[in-house]
């Protein structure tokens, strides 16, 4: 089976482009607008995603506590979770690593930033 990854981000842009770029590394992405989205899809997903990348400001629960949300049910309390924002202080590092995220991607990213990051997980 291919891998894939579930894209958390309001921004159809930014969903776009990194969907664009992931497919450049032979994975597919799905994308969802808000943490609430990203919690009710992988309940309801037959199969579940290889990765997760998660946005961090979004209407509703943020990315923080998404992860935290995430990483507290046994059904997926196991995805690589990278946090994919353009908050980029070592403060932002921290709480992403707290939430449980195993990754973190600053916006705007490059392809070999990208590559670099999921080679790390």
């Amino acid at each position: 089976m291919d891998k894939w990854a579930l894209v958390v981000d309001d921004s159809p842009t930014a969903v776009e482009l990194l969907r664009r770029s992931l497919a450049q590394l032979h994975i597919t992405a799905q994308g969802v607008g808000t943490g609430e989205e990203a919690l009710d899809f992988l309940v309801q997903a037959e199969s579940l995603p290889n990765y997760v990348f998660m946005d961090v400001m979004m209407p509703g629960i943020d990315g923080f506590e998404t992860t935290q949300r995430i990483l507290s049910k046994s059904r997926t309390a196991h995805l690589p979770i990278i946090i994919y924002t353009t908050l980029k202080s070592a403060e932002d590092q921290a709480k992403a690593k707290t939430a449980g995220a195993i990754g973190f991607l600053a916006k705007p990213f490059n392809q070999s930033g990208l590559k670099a990051c999921l080679e790390q997980l």
